[in-house]
């Protein structure tokens, strides 16, 4: 299980309930564009996020990069040793 949970339903509201948006995309403001279709577009993006690309955040998150200033590096836990000083 990964650890982020997108707020499709605050999008939602954002988009649908505030700025009214689906008046103009059901008017074909946006062409093939309509209400459906970007609700849609967004659950898809939503599945993306909350799946495979949420794993591949998932180490970063765990173990941050880290800067070491004497040597000007950057270096996390995860990826690789500690770089030495000269």
């Amino acid at each position: 299980m990964n650890h982020y949970k997108s707020n499709v339903r605050d999008i939602e509201f954002n988009l649908f309930e505030v700025l009214g948006i689906g008046e103009l995309l059901d008017a074909g403001a946006y062409g093939d564009l309509d209400t459906d279709t970007v609700r849609n577009i967004l659950a898809e993006v939503a599945r993306l996020a909350e799946g495979p690309v949420a794993a591949s955040f998932t180490d970063a998150d765990r173990h941050p990069v880290e800067f070491d200033a004497p040597n000007h590096a950057s270096w996390s836990r995860s990826h690789c040793a500690r770089p030495s000083r000269p």
